[in-house]
């Protein structure tokens, strides 16, 4: 929702089978900058960007 332009859908949906469940999730956002995909998930700061509505 951060990166999401206001009025947007956000999907979110989920497969369960024996060995694993799989989340996906589908925006419409501005995207993640290849430089920094690999920080989104760490507490790292170099992950981390203000919102379109400029949260933190």
């Amino acid at each position: 929702m951060k990166f999401s332009p206001s009025g947007t859908n956000i999907e979110v949906a989920m497969q369960v089978d024996s060995k694993k469940v799989v989340v996906s999730v589908k925006d419409y956002g501005v995207g993640i900058p290849e430089d920094i995909g690999r920080y989104i998930f760490s507490m790292n700061e170099l992950g981390k960007r203000s919102g379109t509505a400029g949260e933190t």
